[in-house]
């Protein structure tokens, strides 16, 4: 059985290794500046379908495109044996998606950002697994016939539905492996010379070369190992050598220069990854330690308001600078980590300082402890709730919501909208007050709790008896979710 896969990066001049063959790309790049659309298209040339595993440059950034995965909402087996996907449920599909399939003959533009060094040589790395000969397509394989905004449906990948793809792989795709095992991966991997533009002036790259701008940082280019990246939103040169040390050439005015009068001045900088420098910008994202950076820069913290926030600290570049400063005196490394916060996709963050796990969530330092957001009981609930509503402290009582599941955002909390009305009910009892829509009016007390279908959940019903004179009592009731967890009850909204 014959396999192997054709590589282009839109060009003339071939490259080979291996079952891999790479056109490489017309335009020439220019060493040092990120070429952030790079594509790659990938041809399989083989009798055999394949699904790509990742398309990524060796040493440099890992291919985090999740090409396969679940995704949200829900999946059935219609009668037919159609799959169908509802995108509506709340929740994640127990079927898997293919993002990269490719027939024998088809090809898949796929983007692989790269920042090309001084000599333009650089290895790429294509993981992919065999997918299955023609026999085994109507079998185990499924292809979108048809999608709405709320409904996608996939049938069996017969030859009409694979010609109709017209040789173009779709990002969408349903696959069951025969015998439900899994095909290995394999990957090919191959050196490559890339053509690297000529331009006498450096004008992209701020009127230097690589070469040249690593001797005015004091390298030596014939006797160092080291990345160089050009970032012309800071106007300014950073070298990463293989040991993770860095050093910065900017652009500046010196203080007590005359007015116009910029030179390259050398700055130190934290030790960080060989490939951080890619994700400064105009606006860069880090997640900073509190203790570290809190007092050069307003650090931000995890938070839960409609889905997990990591914490990532917008910066402008004059506040990049003051924090990769800060980090080089007090020897914090800058790194580049791989999360998917939400299972919504990877991306890659820059921390400092910052330790956290693949979801994001924050191992060192730890987030601030939980402890009194959570109420003890649900009668120690409506006590609480009732003097944050009499008080009008809406931050605090936003930090005993759980909003995993809500369609809200935590600001909205914060900032009282979602506790108060804006306009007076047509129907309100005259001796209550009618501005509170949530959680309950105070003067409500607690009465008892009840079960729900849900588990964790509970019902908290409230209760309250008006004087109406005369010895007559008008009574009312009111109730609210609460969710049960180890560390206490929180509040649910309604």
């Amino acid at each position: 059985m014959k396999q192997f896969l054709v590589v282009w990066l839109f060009g003339s001049a071939v490259a080979t290794a291996g079952l891999i063959t790479v056109q490489l790309a017309d335009k020439p790049l220019t060493p040092g500046l990120l070429a952030s659309a790079l594509t790659v298209t990938v041809s399989n040339t083989s009798d055999v379908a394949i699904v790509l595993r990742g398309v990524e440059w060796v040493d440099y950034c890992g291919d985090h495109r999740q090409w396969r995965a679940r995704r949200y909402g829900s999946t059935r087996t219609a009668a037919d044996g159609a799959i169908e996907h509802n995108m509506m449920t709340q929740s994640l599909t127990s079927e898997y998606f293919e993002d990269g399939l490719l027939f024998p003959g088809e090809r898949l533009d796929v983007v692989a950002p790269l920042t090309p060094q001084r000599d333009g040589r650089h290895e790429l790395r294509i993981r992919y697994a065999v997918a299955g000969s023609a026999i085994e397509w109507p079998v185990c394989m499924f292809l979108a016939d048809s999608e709405s905004p709320m409904k996608a449906v996939y049938r069996r990948a017969i030859a009409e539905r694979i010609q109709a793809r017209q040789g173009r792989a779709a990002r969408d795709a349903i696959l069951h492996w025969p015998g439900s095992k899994a095909s290995p991966e394999q990957q090919e991997q191959f050196k490559l010379a890339l053509p690297l533009a000529s331009d006498p002036k450096n004008a992209a790259t701020g009127g230097l070369s690589v070469a040249e701008a690593a001797r005015k940082a004091k390298l030596d280019p014939e006797r160092e190992l080291y990345s160089a990246f050009y970032r012309a939103a800071l106007s300014a040169w950073f070298f990463v050598r293989a040991d993770r040390s860095a050093v910065a050439l900017r652009w500046v005015l010196p203080p007590t220069a005359p007015p116009g009068y910029f030179k390259w001045k050398t700055y130190p900088m934290p030790n960080m990854d060989r490939t951080a420098p890619d994700e400064f910008g105009e606006k860069t994202a880090m997640l900073l330690r509190p203790d570290a950076f809190g007092d050069c820069v307003k650090v931000k913290l995890p938070s839960q308001p409609m889905y997990y926030e990591p914490g990532k600290t917008p910066l402008a570049a004059h506040e990049l600078w003051r924090v990769l400063e800060r980090a080089c005196e007090r020897s914090v490394d800058v790194r580049v980590v791989t999360i998917n916060p939400n299972g919504l996709g990877a991306e890659n963050v820059l921390t400092a300082g910052v330790v956290v796990d693949g979801a994001g969530r924050w191992l060192d330092p730890k987030p601030a402890s939980p402890a009194g957001h959570y109420f003890a009981s649900p009668k120690e609930a409506v006590e609480k709730i009732t003097v944050f509503l009499q008080k009008n402290d809406w931050p605090a009582l936003s930090r005993y919501y759980d909003l995993r599941d809500a369609a809200v955002a935590r600001e909205e909390l914060e900032s009282g909208r979602f506790f108060l009305r804006t306009e007076r009910p047509a129907l309100v009892h005259p001796g209550l007050p009618w501005k509170y829509k949530q959680p309950f009016t105070p003067g409500f007390k607690f009465d008892r709790v009840e079960p729900t279908d849900a588990g964790d959940v509970v019902r908290v019903l409230l209760s309250i008896a008006i004087d109406e004179g005369g010895g007559m009592k008008q009574r009312g009731t009111d109730s609210f979710l609460l969710r049960k967890s180890t560390n206490g009850y929180q509040v649910l909204p309604k």
